[in-house]
């Protein structure tokens, strides 16, 4: 913000309030869309918060590859090809 200065020329300009209104909605029901989608997931696993109190607690996480159920599970694949992890 130290060099922050307001730009000198008009960007866009939606002349019809009509028009105004319904960019206005648009963008509006976007945010909420955004907003809605946060609290269909956990907001834990969203910010990374979920490891930290597994961790802290002393026990594994649940991650994807105990929870995968058929053909090849890449997780314990990629988990065992890291030296002293297996």
């Amino acid at each position: 913000m130290l060099q922050w200065q307001p730009m000198p020329a008009v960007v866009w300009n939606i002349g019809s309030p009509l028009f105004a209104a319904t960019a206005m909605t648009g963008g509006s029901l976007g945010w909420l869309i955004v907003l809605y989608s946060t609290f269909l997931i956990s907001h834990f696993e969203l910010f990374g918060l979920t490891q930290v109190i597994t961790r802290f607690a002393g026990r594994r996480a649940g991650f994807l590859s105990e929870q995968f159920d058929g053909g090849l599970d890449i997780f314990a694949t990629l988990d065992c090809a890291i030296p002293n992890v297996c």
